[in-house]
């Protein structure tokens, strides 16, 4: 097939990682894929059988509804799978001017993503890779006949990574919204260390927080006595690490790469503080993207807790039976061709 991704930008973040990972994956399934977005740092990881689009979409909507028709046209596109607000109405008018299908992928709130009844209206298929999110949109009944539930998949690689005993790891944007909750870590880590010795904490991800980030991380190694805190900054291939923090602290596709690797993982954001993953509870997270929905927002108490109650038991938990779950139900080769089914369906007018 031939398949049109549009994405506002393509740099660092959950959506980016999306569209990074199934492009690849969909050129490698012998299909022709063509990226329009705004360059960025995801560039560097791109199968390069993939073609890429630089665009400038704070040109507006209605700019890059031309470029999507004129790429339509030139690659004579299949279908439309865009991710993202504004891409999502951009390419649901192209999909109207010339009657190529569009897939729309919800990576945050449907109230946002889909704010406009055009953006709502037009797409042939809706991905939602939270059911939860699909479960509370004021839209449900409207989406509901057109609407798919296909979690993030990631690649499966390697074997096990060597994990560093008494780690914490965090990865994300480093902007307004998580510096909170990056805040609240570092500050448990003295606490922490009270108790169990020398414990890190590695923070990677990049934004336009990340030097008060280092400058509270300094403070606190500088009172702690050692380099307890790790701002790593962003790194292009996490997989490509020989070492990897016992246990992460996140969601969505960070809490899912993270279990892969043997972690043990809580899934945590600045809204939910939830509890450790488990057998017992991997179904749930499962259907809610790894968020716990019905969590209160985190707190330092909340934090040390959850981390603390982790070290204390770290031998009695089977994180390689995680692992194994993760591999059979996040395989990208899977969840690409799930996609790819949808993708028929559209363009042979099954809904």
């Amino acid at each position: 097939m031939r398949i049109l991704q549009v994405i506002k930008r393509f740099d660092f973040g959950g959506a980016e990682n999306y569209v990074q990972e199934l492009s690849s994956e969909l050129a490698s399934q012998g299909h022709d894929v063509t990226i329009l977005g705004r360059r960025g740092r995801q560039c560097a990881m791109l199968s390069d059988k993939v073609t890429f689009i630089d665009a400038k979409f704070y040109f507006g909507a209605i700019a890059c509804v031309f470029i999507i028709v004129r790429l339509v046209k030139r690659y004579n596109i299949d279908v439309i799978h865009a991710h993202q607000r504004m891409p999502i109405l951009s390419a649901s008018i192209a999909s109207l001017l010339t009657g190529v299908p569009v897939v729309a992928t919800i990576h945050g709130r449907v109230r946002y993503d889909l704010r406009s009844y055009i953006s709502r209206k037009i797409p042939a298929y809706f991905i939602f890779v939270s059911h939860q999110v699909f479960m509370v949109s004021r839209y449900r009944n409207m989406l509901m006949s057109r609407s798919v539930v296909v979690p993030n998949g990631i690649k499966v690689v390697g074997p096990p990574h060597r994990l560093i005993p008494f780690s914490i790891g965090y990865m994300s944007r480093i902007d307004l919204k998580h510096a909170g909750l990056i805040g609240q870590l570092a500050d448990v880590v003295p606490l922490l260390c009270a108790e169990f010795g020398r414990i890190s904490l590695f923070i990677y991800g990049d934004g336009d927080e990340i030097e008060s980030i280092r400058r509270k991380a300094e403070k606190i190694n500088s009172d702690i006595g050692y380099n307890a805190i790790i701002v790593g900054g962003y790194v292009a291939e996490i997989n490509a690490m020989d070492q990897y923090p016992e246990l992460v602290v996140g969601v969505g596709r960070v809490a899912i790469e993270a279990a892969h690797k043997g972690c043990g993982v809580i899934p945590v954001n600045s809204r939910r503080m939830g509890k450790l993953l488990t057998l017992d509870n991997y179904q749930f997270y499962c259907d809610n993207n790894f968020v716990d929905i019905e969590a209160e927002p985190p707190t330092p108490q909340l934090l040390y807790n959850a981390l603390a109650g982790y070290f204390r038991n770290r031998e009695m938990y089977d994180n390689a039976a995680i692992a194994r779950k993760i591999e059979t139900d996040y395989d990208i080769v899977k969840i690409a061709e799930t996609i790819v089914e949808l993708y028929i369906s559209t363009c042979d007018g099954v809904i």
